[in-house]
């Protein structure tokens, strides 16, 4: 019996770790090549992973719920051959026939990953309490030399929350640094001195990508000195003649100050504060699945990173809604797709978007990256997650190809075969509140994008027309809300006021029969 290591897979072109979600399988079944077997969560998307090989599942080494860089061996499988192995297979330890002249300590790394930057050389017998001890997203094999002969290679054992520590790919001083903590720190010039000081809250201390957006929203604070409260402090008291206080960074959940707290307000230790309750209460915990935790880190960065500001529009869709009544079955037959509000939406906004270019942007500390592409993000609700894929260069396509992108990656969404390249990269983003009767809604900008725009039912309404002679009456029209929600720093209502109006003349005046044919 041959043995094949299944390894985490790189799922998108930037993704450097994945979580194990749900093994569907146990130790000791047997399992089918392309067959799912688990389910691994990136921070997109929950994404189901094949078996390599076909065999008996011999070992299962990452449980449910641990994150450890792609490349590293999560399972083996007991097969008859030595088939399937991914083109991703960790590259072996050096052999003990290495000549004795190799350095003193020595580091292997697995090909296809960048070096360090600003690293020093580990003893592997350092007593120091960072050294071997903090994962990161670069599987590192230490080797003390000893006349020329490397130690023992260790066992491969399950790895669980607290054993997944070993692996640390960039070193500066004392501290460990993932490749995505590394790049954020390049991405916002950072520097290795800036970054050294900065708290971590993972295992021994390291430094993770939820501390650094944290930091990245209070920096200017941090900067002065007023970092806020330390880990392991005491909620801070500010005076409840205050309007509102400004929430602290990250840290560990502590317990409330004994004494009198009057005339005071409590301020949580965002982001873990947990609402109290007394023994007795009718509750129920349910922890939040890992993407449903991707999601709230994301929605709350995106709050403390863009200044939020909501302007909302009524649009007539009667024509477009009465030349769809007519038409739909002939469209879905010949294009085998639905022409959906939100198709002519998309279209309407991909124009709105040549016109005010500001709109399709994205800002990185005092530039504004004004977007060339247009790449239009469509919120998808999936049975437990909601996704935004992306349809690239949108501009170029035609409305039954803006619904045949949509459609096809709505599916692929809601049955977890998409990939994170296709929910990365967007632009500008469109979300349907309408979809479940909601009139209207304001959501959340997707960073690092500026704006997103959610459109609201069509609802029939009493509206005034005005006929080519000028006169009005009433009517009974089609009406949808579309809602920008958009980024005070780089958009102002008037922006945004004349990007909704191009927009709605757009749908408006549009004949349908032109586009489609």
């Amino acid at each position: 019996m041959a043995k094949v290591d299944m390894v985490m897979p790189q799922l998108g072109e930037s993704i450097a770790e994945g979580t194990i979600v749900n093994w569907k399988v146990k130790v000791g079944d047997k399992v089918e090549r392309d067959v799912t077997i688990l389910e691994v969560a990136t921070d997109k998307a929950t994404l189901e992973v094949p078996s390599p090989a076909t065999g008996i599942l011999a070992e299962i080494l990452v449980q449910k719920d641990i994150t450890v860089p792609i490349k590293t061996i999560i399972a083996r499988i007991e097969t008859d051959a030595s088939v399937g192995i991914t083109a991703t297979k960790p590259a072996p330890a050096p052999a003990a026939s290495k000549p004795a002249t190799a350095p003193k300590d020595h580091v292997e790394r697995p090909v296809d990953f960048p070096e360090p930057v600003h690293t020093e050389q580990i003893d592997a017998q350092s007593s120091s309490p960072h050294d071997g001890s903090d994962r990161g997203g670069i599987a590192i094999k230490e080797f003390k030399r000893s006349g020329g002969q490397p130690t023992p290679a260790v066992k491969h054992e399950p790895m669980t929350a607290a054993s997944v520590i070993a692996q640390a790919p960039v070193i500066a001083g004392k501290r460990f640094y993932s490749p995505v903590v590394m790049k954020m720190a390049s991405e916002n010039s950072i520097s290795m001195d800036e970054l050294s000081r900065i708290p971590g809250t993972g295992l021994e201390g390291r430094v993770s990508k939820k501390d650094m957006e944290g930091y990245l929203a209070t920096r200017g604070a941090m900067a002065t000195g007023s970092i806020g409260l330390q880990p392991g402090a005491a909620p801070a008291l500010i005076p409840s003649s205050s309007k509102t206080p400004p929430p602290p960074p990250p840290m560990a959940p502590v317990a409330h100050p004994a004494g009198d707290l009057s005339g005071y307000i409590l301020v949580p230790n965002y982001p873990n504060y947990q609402a109290t309750w007394k023994d007795g209460d009718n509750v129920e915990i349910q922890p939040m699945e890992y993407i449903r935790r991707k999601i709230a880190e994301h929605m709350v960065y995106s709050k403390h990173t863009s200044p939020h500001v909501y302007s909302n529009i009524e649009i007539d869709l009667s024509r477009i809604m009465k030349w769809r009544e007519a038409n739909k079955e002939r469209i879905k037959e010949r294009e085998g797709v639905n022409l959906t509000p939100t198709v002519f939406v998309a279209f309407a906004a991909i124009q709105g978007l040549k016109e005010y270019p500001w709109v399709n942007a994205s800002v990185r500390g005092t530039d504004v990256i004004v977007r060339k592409d247009y790449h239009i993000g469509i919120a998808t609700a999936t049975e437990k997650d909601l996704v935004v894929p992306v349809v690239k260069h949108a501009d170029q396509l035609s409305l039954v190809g803006i619904a045949k992108q949509i459609s096809a990656l709505a599916a692929k969404a809601r049955n977890k075969t998409i990939t994170p390249d296709e929910l990365q990269g967007g632009t500008f983003t469109i979300t349907n509140a309408g979809v479940f009767g909601n009139i209207w809604g304001a959501p959340i900008i997707n960073q690092p994008q500026v704006a997103i725009l959610s459109t609201g039912a069509v609802v029939k309404r009493a509206w005034v027309v005005t006929d080519a002679n000028g006169e009005e009456s009433i009517a009974i029209r089609s009406i949808m809300q579309l809602t920008l929600s958009y980024d005070h720093r780089v958009v102002d209502g008037m922006l945004a006021g004349k990007f909704l109006s191009y927009v709605k003349k757009v749908l408006e005046a549009v004949q349908p029969e032109s586009l489609v044919g």
